[in-house]
């Protein structure tokens, strides 16, 4: 951020965006590596979800 800030001189707002993009390129392949290896337990990454429905499904029965 310091070179795109200082060198480029590029603002704060744009720097972080440009940031945040190579954050998220990264992180899709990563995620494919890591897929592609079978290193990811998919039922572990979307248990939240399936609690989210656990609770809701309680909240309408029991009304």
């Amino acid at each position: 951020m310091l070179l795109l800030t200082q060198i480029n001189r590029m603002n704060l707002l744009r720097t972080n965006s440009v940031k945040a993009f190579s954050v998220f390129i990264y992180s899709i392949a990563a995620v494919l590596i890591f897929a592609l290896d079978g290193k990811i337990l998919w039922m572990v990454g979307f248990g939240w979800f399936l609690d989210l429905l656990l609770v809701l499904g309680c909240q309408v029965g029991g009304q």
